[in-house]
């Protein structure tokens, strides 16, 4: 899961007058939902990641990235077996993903309609209309892949499984090191505004 990649922030608070201000409310020039969602994005991979910390073993240094890693079903026999007495965890960690996906989901594609939006002529263009669909695209293999582990963590695991995951994943974090690179530059952009005085 992504949330591996992504780093936990707390909410970004400023002082002016002595008051404490969430200036993103006020700041008419903010893009709302594309910070919101990147918090949001953010919040849920530190959930993830503290709620996950459990399934780092020795076996799985990496948590539930080595499940969604396993090549072959051996491989995911022996991590399910290593987690014999953390199943619970992985089941929820799996479970809290599908709120994380969704989060970035709608980061990615508010990144992309940021970015589309300060170029008005690409409304008219066919490319940047599926780019835009397309920001939707990781966290649908993610879903697909979460219903995968969620069999496997029920000692469902179809032979053909552990490949077709594998392949999934290396194409999910492919076009999500895309649109993060995307949504991350617009929200950086927003957050530099918010962080000047108003005027």
């Amino acid at each position: 899961m992504i949330s591996e990649a992504l780093p936990l922030a707390g909410l970004c608070f400023f002082i002016r007058k002595g008051n404490v201000t969430f200036r993103v409310l006020m700041n008419r020039n903010i893009d709302k939902p594309l910070l919101l969602s990147g918090l949001l994005a953010m919040v849920m991979a530190g959930v993830m990641m503290v709620q996950g910390q459990a399934l780092k073993t020795a076996v799985t240094p990496l948590g539930i990235l080595n499940l969604e890693f396993a090549l072959h079903a051996g491989r995911v026999e022996q991590i399910l077996d290593a987690w014999r007495f953390l199943n619970l965890t992985a089941l929820w960690n799996t479970l809290i993903d599908f709120g994380f996906l969704a989060a970035y989901g709608y980061f990615f594609s508010s990144g992309v309609r940021y970015w589309m939006a300060s170029r008005p002529g690409l409304y008219t263009r066919s490319y940047p209309v599926l780019l835009y669909k397309g920001a939707w695209l990781p966290s649908v293999l993610d879903a697909i892949e979460n219903i995968f582990l969620l069999g496997w963590l029920l000692q469902f695991i179809p032979s053909y499984s552990p490949a077709l995951v594998f392949w999934m994943v290396c194409l999910k974090f492919a076009l999500a090191a895309f649109y993060l690179a995307i949504a991350l530059a617009g929200w950086i952009n927003n957050l530099i505004r918010l962080t000047k005085p108003a005027l």
